[in-house]
């Protein structure tokens, strides 16, 4: 529950309440945490059902894989949480690892889910995506939602970049992915509120590609869902609305067979 960590490497790290506290690395300044939980409550019903049938995407491609005894990595957990909103179907079997650089947000569902009592093997990380103490080719699963333009908005990467050193030869990558048309108005507002974005956030056409480029199997579902309206407030803030955002679902394997 608390104590030191540290490597011959130079690594050292913090454990608070039971979870592991590391470097972060910078913190933008149009970045915060989110442990109010908005970015859920301030939704649109029409984006709250797009999101829940991307769950039950995501819950189904997961029980047609073997992830007994698994690794599964969630991390940039500070605006969805996939395997928090459905830990009671995942496999009990796994062991689940679960990050995000806000030591906050960490605390947060960490509190949340040992009130549930489901008796999961979880190990809560507050790092970098990027500065995760692990070792390199220990995660079976990656999961992704919304973390790679979350990262992207405030990054030059996507998400994904960042773990890839964390992923074994054989292991699967799946997530949701929001998308705009290029040159809308909302991709002008998203750069206007974030100015460090990165040139491909919310393109999906380019991060399909990216992914063609990384994996040899790789099953993508265009335009799961649409929606017009996303919400108020801390719900996608630069989205115009009657402009649409799309959501496309993907499913990764075969990453040894592309270096």
């Amino acid at each position: 529950m608390s104590g030191e960590l540290s490597c011959s490497c130079g690594y050292r790290a913090a454990i608070r309440n039971g979870i592991i506290c590391g470097d972060t690395g910078p913190i933008s300044p149009y970045d915060g945490e989110d442990s109010k939980r908005n970015c859920y409550r301030m939704m649109s019903s029409e984006l709250l059902s797009l999101i829940q049938k991307a769950y039950l995407w995501l819950d189904d491609k997961l029980n047609t894989c073997d992830t007994n005894n698994k690794v599964i990595l969630e991390d940039c957990i500070n605006n969805y949480f996939f395997c928090y909103a459905n830990l009671e179907e995942l496999n009990p079997n796994a062991f689940y690892i679960v990050s995000d650089k806000f030591e906050e947000v960490v605390s947060m569902y960490k509190d949340l889910i040992e009130k549930l009592n489901l008796q999961r093997n979880i190990l809560y990380i507050a790092a970098g995506s990027h500065l995760l103490p692990l070792r390199h080719g220990c995660v079976d699963y990656y999961i992704d939602f919304d973390s790679s333009n979350e990262y992207a908005i405030l990054n030059q990467k996507f998400a994904f970049n960042e773990v890839e050193e964390y992923l074994s030869s054989s292991a699967k990558y799946l997530g949701a992915f929001f998308g705009f048309q290029r040159g809308c108005s909302s991709m002008r507002e998203l750069r206007r509120q974030y100015p460090d974005a990165g040139m491909h956030c919310f393109d999906v056409s380019y991060f399909k590609q990216c992914l063609s480029q990384k994996w040899n199997h790789v099953c993508f579902e265009d335009e799961f869902g649409v929606v017009t309206d996303s919400g108020y407030g801390e719900s996608f803030t630069y989205h115009i609305n009657n402009e649409p955002l799309r959501l496309s679902m993907y499913f990764c394997e075969g990453r040894d067979m592309k270096k």
